[in-house]
């Protein structure tokens, strides 16, 4: 056990110098391990080499598919409601859906995701577009149409996102000096 208190105690410095057999465990180890709370011999190596590997690809800290789902739901939900409630005014209601969605994404999330919710408000809204021209998609010029469908509605849900971080990065900064 002293060597092994040795192997943990060692720093960061002399990580090149180890081996992998070192850090790998015995067979006696890894069956202690397996039965407890530590996760095992893959956990531990993770601990040890922490900073050399990245467990985890930069694209997630710029892109969730989890907060992506949650924001075309939000935008897919948002337009139709809203074309619902505003029947004359329906692709400008859709829009407003989107930009409402974003926002109140923006004001009660605590993560940012603009690239999430411009990509959700532009497959929704182009997906809308063409949809309700369907007969004009179809015979002519559908790609312009899902261009300026997309192109709407990534700039109504930039903007809801936007001015929702906005407005709660004003209601949680302290007023000082008034």
């Amino acid at each position: 056990m002293a060597e092994r208190s040795d192997q943990l105690s060692r720093g960061e410095e002399s990580m090149g110098d180890t081996d992998l057999e070192e850090l790998l465990d015995t067979p006696e180890d890894a069956a202690k391990d397996a039965t407890g709370p530590s996760g095992g011999r893959l956990a531990r190596i993770r601990a040890r080499l922490g900073g050399l590997v990245s467990v985890r690809p930069q694209l997630g800290r710029i892109f969730s598919i989890r907060s992506f789902l949650l924001a075309l739901a939000g935008s897919v939900l948002g337009a139709i409601g809203f074309g619902i409630a505003i029947p004359f005014f329906d692709s400008l209601a859709a829009l407003g859906g989107i930009f409402t969605a974003a926002f109140v994404a923006g004001v009660f999330g605590s993560r940012r995701s603009y690239l999430e919710f411009t990509l959700a408000g532009a497959a929704t809204a182009a997906l809308g577009t063409v949809s309700k021209f369907m007969v004009v998609a179809v015979v002519g010029q559908g790609e312009l149409l899902a261009i300026f469908g997309a192109g709407s509605g990534a700039i109504a849900a930039l903007l809801g996102h936007y001015f929702g971080r906005d407005l709660r990065t004003g209601m949680t900064t302290d007023i000082e000096g008034q």
